[in-house]
């Protein structure tokens, strides 16, 4: 596993706490781009760690895809996965992934359902992000077109690892981070297929992160729509470059590439954000306060506090109760951790409903039998 961290030791070793508890049985590179003094924290920290770890060091100022694929060189397993310093892996999905390749020998990549989550006064389980299809079909720009036509992030996933290594080979030649996370998750696609298991295997954190520069459309529209055509063009190149083919089927694959990403933005070049964008320009306002502003109306919303019950009453799972159209209400359940502290979880209404009609997407014992992982963390 390549763990990816920058100036956030507590994280780091807060998710090193869980892989011990969980008994990681996997050995780990750390690609460290911490200032001196956090990467000797992080050094201390993981020199008291039983599991079998690398700790490697890179300039602060590396960019962190150009990060990943150097870290890659260090990898000597024949499966490896990135995780985020600030997410969680769950090990059941992770090793039923591991099952999938080892089994098939045409899948490239595998991975679970994913879930958003956030700690602070209670920890909150708010959505379940990806839970797409598998991408399975026998033609490669088949399986590109399955991954963009509703696209979901592959970048966490589960790998073999001289497909990882392949698919960031060449991100140094894009100059955006939408473009290196279009590329590799496109490279992915063209190099095999790709399951889901239907298992939770990942948790994304939505608390504070790193703001990148040009990592969605919307930003990079906000800012200099151009550069979102001259970035496509260098990432058709690459694409092209895979299939290898002359004359008529190089064009063919041509044309269809330009379509899948079309289609990848449309939703992103509807015209109520086209014109938000043309107004907030004309008016004087600058890149960085368009797409704040288009951020605030297309992206985040304010989320009205819904009333709370418990998520277990009387011995009887609570969702079973919702009805369509009944008021939406979140659920919580408060327990101990894997060390004695009290922890309230709060799943909110869309976690379990993203659809706002029963039944849950996530019944009751595998809602629990998440919890109970959670607790390690």
């Amino acid at each position: 596993m390549v763990v990816t961290t920058h100036h956030r030791t507590a994280l780091l070793s807060r998710l090193l706490d869980y892989l011990e508890a969980e008994k990681a049985w996997f050995p780990l590179v750390i690609l460290d781009s911490s200032s001196e003094g956090v990467a000797r924290d992080n050094a201390d920290r993981i020199a008291r760690s039983p599991l079998d770890i690398r700790h490697a060091t890179y300039p602060v100022d590396l960019d962190p895809y150009l990060k990943v694929r150097e870290g890659l060189r260090q990898v000597e397993t024949a499966y490896c996965s990135l995780c985020a310093d600030d997410d969680i892996v769950l090990l059941p999905g992770l090793e039923q992934s591991l099952r999938v390749l080892a089994r098939d020998g045409d899948v490239c990549a595998t991975h679970g359902t994913y879930f958003n989550f956030f700690d602070a006064v209670s920890f909150d389980l708010s959505y379940v992000a990806y839970r797409g299809p598998s991408v399975l079909a026998d033609e490669p720009l088949v399986r590109l077109r399955q991954l963009f036509s509703a696209y979901e992030a592959v970048y966490y996933a589960v790998y073999r690892t001289p497909v990882l290594r392949a698919v960031f080979r060449r991100v140094g030649d894009l100059r955006t981070v939408l473009g290196r996370e279009l590329l590799t998750a496109a490279l992915t696609a063209l190099s095999g297929k790709v399951v889901r298991i239907d298992e939770f295997y990942y948790g994304r954190s939505t608390g504070e992160s790193f703001a990148f520069q040009n990592w969605h459309p919307h930003r990079i529209l906000a800012d200099t729509p151009a550069a979102l055509f001259e970035e496509y063009a260098r990432l058709r190149r690459i694409l092209r470059d895979e299939f290898g083919d002359g004359g008529e089927t190089r064009e063919r694959n041509g044309t269809v590439l330009d379509l899948i990403f079309l289609g990848y933005l449309q939703p992103f070049l509807r015209p109520d954000v086209l014109d938000l964008l043309i107004a907030d320009r004309l008016q004087g306002q600058d890149a960085e306060a368009t797409a704040a502003h288009l951020w605030s109306v297309f992206v985040r919303s304010e989320r009205a506090p819904h009333p709370l019950e418990p998520l277990m009453d009387g011995g009887k799972f609570s969702p079973d109760r919702f009805m369509e159209k009944s008021p939406h209400t979140d659920y919580v359940l408060t327990t101990s951790t894997r060390t004695n502290a009290s922890r309230t979880y709060r799943i909110f209404q869309e976690f379990l409903f993203p659809d706002a009609r029963p039944p849950a997407v996530v019944p009751q014992q595998r809602l629990l039998g998440l919890l109970e992982r959670l607790n390690a963390y």
